[in-house]
């Protein structure tokens, strides 16, 4: 399970990780999506693209992960999300930190421009 939202307070502006996530996805691409970044972080064979898709509402994407957990417990990771209404996917470069109760937490989020 991954927590979506909750930023230790040293780490930048927490609404506009949040703002990035729901702008984009409804409740119930937000359980898939979770479903596949945790999916995607614990890879225990290497990393690897975990893609998610929501049927009822058209939405889906992808999480990979850019790097081994550092000492901290955290994982850089990239993720293209789009939804029914989107041309062009939204990609999103992160951070995710292991916590004490097992579960992933999204530290920063940053759109990234893949066109150039």
């Amino acid at each position: 399970m991954v927590t979506l939202g909750t930023i230790a307070p040293r780490h930048p502006a927490p609404d506009a990780t949040q703002a990035l996530l729901t702008a984009y996805l409804d409740p119930s691409d937000m359980l898939a999506a979770r479903s596949a970044l945790d999916s995607a972080l614990n890879a225990q064979n290497g990393p690897r693209t975990v893609v998610w898709a929501n049927p009822g509402t058209g939405g889906g994407g992808s999480f990979t992960p850019l790097s081994q957990k550092t000492e901290a417990g955290c994982k850089a990771f990239l993720s293209d999300i789009h939804t029914a209404a989107d041309l062009h996917p939204q990609s999103l470069q992160g951070t995710a930190c292991l916590g004490r109760n097992g579960l992933w937490t999204i530290r920063n989020l940053a759109s990234v421009d893949k066109t150039g």
